[in-house]
């Protein structure tokens, strides 16, 4: 058998494995654009597979050839075998590669466009990737260490790192965001987010945080001036940019980064605080168990939710007074209680409309109370006056200690 000639760049390799008119040609292109939406997948997935080429010393038309014929005597034995001859190729380049010190992530990712190439070639194959030992690449910072970053950062490097940091997308999805997809009537402050992910297919909501807000308004407005377009894309950049940007933002204090590292941060944070159903809905992940049969939450409870959590997502949160925590605390009350969040905003304007203290504020927000749950007579009344005490007493007990 004459030994297989790889080319050594990625380009002139990517022609020499379509120009094998046996193979579909449509591969790669719909492992980029199907599985994951990624650019950078198909070159990924080319750099597999041409290990695997060498590993097998075959022609990719070769290779098709003999899987099939494998197939068609495995079909006609009198006994099928436990794993066919595409899925037993397959493990033994996989052992291959951990021999040679390749973990988890190179050598499951090496497996998976292996295994990816056969299926749409029409070859079956059922295994699953065989376990491997976890190689742990990144490392949680901690807030002084991000906030650190944060402040040696470029602006062109803090821009996609406050979206990432905020919504928990993948980059193919926060490439795409434009500025048309921010919802402001939810909250002043914040813009929120309704999108379908392109690798899950699946829709999901969440919110840019404060600061993230106030930076997205500021980056557009200097780009576009006051008349920004709705099509006006958030992060007009490549997935390269994106990516150089993000490993500088690290480089800067020794972190080693990459856009994906947000969307870990944004998971292992959150679910300690609003659990991890919530997290999977808010950020596009499938629910175990549930896979993509799930309901996303309105973008009022979407709100409430991201609020629990949205300083573990802000790089440099600002103190709250005491007076703005407690009107606050009331509002959370209020929403609790069954008023809308439209109207909870409403009574925020009256609030500063009128210099009301907090005080005077828990009385007029007793009244909405009245008029949403009138059933309640006094006994409601006097159950809302109690909590709201309650309420205020804690947040200066709170706010207290911290000062």
């Amino acid at each position: 058998m004459v030994k297989v000639d790889i080319p050594q760049t990625r380009a002139e390799a990517h022609r020499w494995l379509l120009n094998f008119k046996e193979i579909k040609e449509n591969w790669l292109d719909e492992v980029k654009s199907e599985r994951t939406g990624s650019e950078r997948t198909g070159t990924v997935y080319l750099d597999h597979m041409r290990a695997f080429i060498a590993y097998m010393d075959l022609t990719p038309a070769e290779l098709i050839s003999k899987a099939f014929q494998e197939q068609k005597n495995e079909a006609t034995a009198e006994k099928l075998a436990p794993k066919t001859w595409a899925e037993k190729q397959t493990i033994a380049f996989f052992n291959k590669l951990q021999e040679q010190g390749r973990k988890r992530v190179g050598a499951k990712g090496a497996y998976g466009a292996v295994r990816s190439f056969f299926r749409y070639n029409g070859i079956r194959f059922k295994a699953k990737a065989p376990s491997a030992e976890v190689e742990t690449i990144y490392k949680l910072p901690s807030d002084v260490e991000l906030l650190k970053a944060w402040k040696m950062a470029t602006p062109e490097q803090r821009f996609p790192a406050a979206i990432l940091r905020s919504t928990g997308m993948r980059p193919e999805d926060a490439l795409v965001l434009t500025w048309g997809d921010l919802q402001w009537q939810y909250d002043a402050k914040r813009a929120y987010i309704e999108k379908v992910s392109m690798k899950e297919d699946l829709r999901f909501g969440v919110y840019l945080t404060a600061e993230t807000s106030e930076l997205t308004r500021l980056t557009m407005f200097k780009r576009h001036g006051e008349n920004i377009p709705k099509d006006a894309k958030l992060l007009p950049c490549t997935y390269d940019n994106l990516l150089k940007r993000v490993q500088q933002f690290g480089k800067n204090v020794g972190l080693t980064m990459s856009p994906k590292y947000f969307r870990k941060l944004f998971r292992t944070r959150l679910s300690t605080i609003i659990g991890k159903d919530a997290v999977c809905k808010m950020a596009a992940w499938t629910l175990p168990g549930v896979g993509k049969h799930y309901f996303l939450p309105s973008p009022e409870e979407c709100l409430e939710t991201y609020l629990k959590g949205e300083n573990l997502l802000t790089f440099e949160p600002k103190a709250v007074s005491d007076k703005e925590q407690q009107i606050q605390n009331i509002i959370n009350f209020a929403i609790s209680q069954g008023m809308t969040l439209e109207e909870a905003q409403k009574m925020k304007v009256v609030y500063r409309e009128k210099a009301m203290t907090p005080e005077e504020f828990a009385v007029e927000i007793r009244k909405r109370l009245k008029l949403v749950q009138p059933s309640g007579g006094l006994a409601f009344q006097q159950q809302a006056g109690t909590i709201m005490a309650d309420i205020l007493r804690e947040a200066l007990r709170q706010l207290k200690e911290e000062h």
